[in-house]
């Protein structure tokens, strides 16, 4: 289990300290807790490590290279190095929240900011408010403290999802020249060392790879991979000339990319395949933030129970375009999904008569399927109302196989999948729909689920009936069988 560190603070504080040259002191942060050394850079130990669990979030280093901290998901702040234990304000225990950390110029203290955009003191920092904060929305992907900040004179930003920068304390607004409409790319943000507290200047980060320059900062390009969210955190060169900017980026495999007039660095923890570095720290400033997937599930999906008997669609659809900042209610979806009201009926020869729910919402989204009186909806009338609703939809169809459907979760993709309700599999049967549509079904079992994680022997599922959980592979493709293998996938 995760401990905090000491309840009370030390009794001395740390001296300021001038800023050493971080291209000797830069460390990389695994989601295990590992710090690694990159180029020459001394190794330091380390107070915490978590094996197996992909739990830690940030990094940051003294100013003079001796020590720092790393946080985990829950808060907790760990000493590294010869940074001593400092008391913290901030802690969720079970839950995974905390999103990133930075210290003051004197290494004395500074701030952890959560996911909904809290800032919570450590060590000797006093208590700040921030310009901006979303409660339930998990959101905020970077940190970064003015170069000069001290607990007397605390400033700084915080980076959310789409890019923006939102001041703190001392720090004046900043225009981060950054928008990514409703799309959470942005990973980290740093802050040029030579920058004034007036006039701070540095770059965002994308998950591409991509360095947006803010507050007069040169442009300047890096590593690049158009198409994949694999930029973790960037971290600016403290001993870059004057007007000749540089810095690291830090890729989830490990790899350290100089950018700028930056020297080339090598790391000394590199995973390739794996997803697994978290953040980057030196002397100066550091970065982390959290891959949209962590442990095979994506973050940052609200969950939302079903309004009505029958909406799990509405429901499902719901909570996956949330992953894109769209907060659409179910009554809203259902109403864009069109509502045939009609209730089903058997003809004199046995046969079945409904709505067809390639096209709209059959039934009453309160009624019974038992009764014939509400059903619900499949894959094209999903996928359209989600590109309605300015999603990115990257499957709609049938016989998307769980193996397809698990690879795009662990790029980051939620799905809407329909399964039966109890997890089995069952036989097809079929209705004939008003527009005379011969429409598969499986009796009153139909449900869906808004599917966001994938571990090696389970599935985890957003269900909009029972909660969050964990379903058995097995027990998850009987029932995802039962209807043909039907997904849709929301970037």
């Amino acid at each position: 289990m995760l401990a905090g560190p000491a309840a009370t603070r030390p009794a001395a504080t740390r001296p300021a300290a001038s800023v050493t040259d971080n291209a000797n002191h830069l460390y990389t942060l695994d989601g295990w807790g590992g710090v690694h050394a990159a180029g020459s850079a001394p190794t330091l130990s380390i107070s915490a490590y978590w094996s197996g669990w992909d739990i830690a979030r940030g990094l940051a280093i003294l100013p003079d290279g001796s020590g720092g901290y790393a946080l985990d998901g829950w808060g907790g702040v760990h000493p590294v190095g010869s940074a001593p234990a400092l008391a913290i304000s901030g802690y969720w225990q079970g839950w995974d929240i905390a999103r990133g950390i930075a210290l003051f110029a004197d290494g004395t203290g500074g701030y952890v900011v959560d996911g909904w955009g809290g800032l919570h003191q450590f060590g000797s920092a006093p208590a700040v408010g921030g310009s901006a904060y979303w409660p339930g929305f998990d959101i905020v992907r970077g940190l970064v403290l003015l170069p000069g900040s001290t607990a007397s004179a605390p400033g700084g930003y915080v980076l959310d999802g789409f890019g923006q920068l939102h001041q703190f304390g001392s720090a004046p607004a900043v225009d981060s020249n950054t928008y990514f409409a409703n799309w959470d790319i942005a990973r980290g943000v740093t802050l040029l060392p030579d920058a004034g507290a007036t006039a701070p200047a540095g770059y965002v980060l994308d998950g591409w790879g991509g360095l947006h320059a803010f507050g007069g900062a040169p442009a300047v390009s890096g590593s690049y991979w158009p198409g994949w969210d694999i930029a973790r955190a960037v971290v600016a060169w403290t001993g870059a000339p004057h007007g000749s900017p540089g810095g690291w980026t830090l890729d989830g495999w490990g790899g350290l990319h100089a950018f700028g007039s930056a020297p080339a660095e090598n790391a000394t923890g590199y995973w390739q395949g794996w997803d697994i570095a978290r953040g980057i720290g030196g002397p100066g400033g550091g970065s982390g933030a959290r891959s949209d997937v962590i442990g095979g599930v994506i973050q940052g999906v609200a969950y939302y129970r079903q309004d009505y008997g029958l909406s799990c669609e509405a429901a499902s659809l719901e909570m996956t375009l949330s992953h894109e900042g769209r907060f659409v209610s179910q009554s809203t979806l259902l109403g864009q999904m069109g509502i045939d009201r009609r209730a089903g009926y058997y003809d004199y020869n046995g046969s079945l008569h409904w709505g067809d729910p390639y096209t709209g919402f059959v039934g009453n989204p309160n009624g019974s399927e038992n009764d014939l009186t509400g059903y619900g909806t499949y894959f094209s009338t999903v996928g359209r109302v989600a590109q309605a609703d300015g999603a990115t939809v990257l499957a709609a169809g049938i016989d998307f196989s769980p193996q397809r459907l698990y690879t795009a979760v662990l790029q980051g993709h939620p799905a809407v999948a329909w399964v039966s309700l109890d997890w089995r599999w069952h036989p097809t049967s079929y209705w004939y729909a008003w527009d005379g549509r011969r429409v598969p079904w499986a009796g009153p079992v139909e449900h869906t689920v808004a599917v966001i994680g994938v571990s090696g022997s389970s599935v985890h599922v957003y269900n909009p009936v029972r909660g969050p959980q964990w379903i058995s592979r097995s027990a998850f493709e009987a029932g995802y069988s039962t209807y043909h293998d039907m997904a849709v996938v929301i970037s």
